[in-house]
């Protein structure tokens, strides 16, 4: 057995292991978020349309999509690592609780059509 067919089944057994998944995304979330907030900076909404917000649930989709069907389906990743990938990195990146803050402030300026 060569040395990386021995540490990609020590990797799978310790993704099977009970408790795998919640470190796994713990650290995707960091990630995601992480990537959320720079994009954030890279396109500050300053009152206006939060443009960050639109390009991050769009591109979160399609990720997702990814994730799922490519990722899950044809690279035989662990259930795990697929699942932290989907929960964790896209969850945390496309956040529905950003948007619906976005939504609620501007509602409260009055500012319906944005």
């Amino acid at each position: 057995m060569s040395a990386q067919t021995h540490t990609a089944a020590r990797a799978q057994k310790l993704l099977r292991r009970k408790g795998a998944l919640t470190p796994l995304i713990l650290v995707m979330g960091f990630i995601g978020a992480s990537l959320r907030y720079l994009l954030e900076c890279a396109l500050p909404a300053n009152g206006g349309f939060p443009a960050a917000t639109l390009v991050i649930n769009i591109f979160g989709c399609f990720v997702l999509e990814l994730v799922n069907q490519y990722v899950g389906r044809r690279m035989h990743l662990p259930g795990a690592l697929v699942k932290s990938l989907g929960v964790g990195l896209v969850g945390a990146f496309t956040t529905i609780s950003a948007f619906s803050t976005e939504c609620l402030a501007f509602l409260q300026a009055g500012k319906v059509g944005l």
